[in-house]
């Protein structure tokens, strides 16, 4: 195992409230003279996992073609794994040797060895 790079996606880790810069919109019932506050459409943490997400498969896409690695292990907390796979090509997901659906972020290297096939 040989650590080639870092993406750091600091918006990981960021809070709701900090993601939105707008406070959601109002509307009417439908009934009656109340209003309420409307839920926004997307969750904007989802949205920034997503584009995280792309940005990790377009940087493993690029190093496969540049030939940086043989063979891949991906290891991410499940729901990113799941993001990460739909971006990946097909001829990149036949590098993949072995998945583990563990968020290891936090883990120095060691740690990691140990938890990886």
């Amino acid at each position: 195992m040989q650590e080639l790079e870092d993406l750091i996606n600091p918006e990981g880790r960021a809070n709701v409230r900090n993601l939105i810069s707008d406070r959601p919109g109002r509307s009417f019932d439908s009934r009656g003279r109340g209003r309420h506050a409307m839920d926004p459409k997307v969750d904007a943490v989802r949205e920034h996992a997503e584009r995280f997400a792309k940005q990790v498969a377009d940087r493993v896409e690029q190093g496969r073609k540049e030939g940086a690695f043989d063979e891949l292990v991906l290891a991410a907390a499940p729901e990113f794994l799941g993001m990460l796979r739909q971006y990946l090509s097909d001829t990149t997901l036949r590098q993949v040797r072995a998945t583990v659906d563990k968020n290891l972020v936090l883990m120095d290297e060691p740690e990691i060895r140990a938890r990886l096939p």
